[in-house]
């Protein structure tokens, strides 16, 4: 299966299902990296990650960019 494809289905399944949120901020605070993952993932599973890129020192977001990753059970409440 390529990389698209499992994009695309995780990115179907954190529509349908409860999910969990990892954000990074920098000293602003502004977001810079979101992880989302299905509730249920393992440490080492597929999440989607997601960076934004700000206008100056701005809270506008300039652009953003979504990836895959893995999640980091380390995250977990």
């Amino acid at each position: 299966m390529s990389s698209d494809t499992n994009a695309d289905e995780l990115l179907k399944a954190l529509g349908k299902e409860v999910i969990k949120v990892r954000r990074v901020y920098d000293g602003v605070p502004r977001v810079t990296e979101q992880y989302e993952a299905l509730a249920n993932t393992v440490h080492g599973g597929p999440c989607l990650k997601t960076e934004y890129v700000y206008v100056g020192a701005t809270t506008d977001v300039e652009k953003m960019q979504e990836s895959l990753a893995t999640w980091d059970s380390a995250w977990d409440i």
